[in-house]
């Protein structure tokens, strides 16, 4: 219930949500007690891979394929619009896993990041996109060089395909 109270409120952003929670709104208003915060949240959720959450997010796509959902939104001879950005949504200093990006600066600080890309398959007759699974940024094949937007499109595009 946590969960959901966190996904249907119109927050900006997690840390507009953890004041709602500080304040006590979400819980008085979804019922919940007790609502975890944003260390709790990490905790849960940093050992989940995302690979883990892809049959979900397939089935989901899959659904709206057979409801003809996509079908609204093709273009030109049977191809669709798909929309993509990157975004970094955690970066720190100090702490860092194993699929965090770095980068060296200049005067020899090495921030740690987590970044994403995002797609949306998209039409200009249609008011709402319809969001794809995302694709994390990471370092890939052993390599220490970090993948860019451009490879984790690579990877987003066969995947969705």
């Amino acid at each position: 219930m946590a969960a959901f109270a966190m996904f249907s409120r119109t927050s900006p952003a997690l840390r507009a949500f953890d004041t709602q929670r500080a304040e006590g709104n979400v819980g008085t208003i979804d019922g919940l007690a007790q609502v975890p915060g944003d260390t709790h949240r990490r905790a849960r959720l940093e050992p989940v891979s995302p690979e883990s959450l892809r049959p979900s997010c397939t089935s989901v796509l899959r659904q709206r394929q057979r409801g003809k959902a996509l079908a609204a939104r093709v273009l030109l001879e049977g191809h669709s619009c798909v929309a993509r950005a990157g975004t970094g949504y955690v970066s720190s200093p100090t702490m860092h896993g194993a699929s965090g990006l770095h980068k060296v600066h200049r005067n020899g600080a090495i921030p740690y990041a987590h970044q994403m890309l995002g797609a949306a398959l998209l039409h200009p007759d249609v008011q709402a996109g319809l969001p794809l699974r995302p694709e994390p940024l990471s370092t890939q094949d052993g390599t220490a060089n970090n993948a860019g937007e451009r490879q984790a499109a690579k990877r987003c595009m066969a995947k969705v395909r």
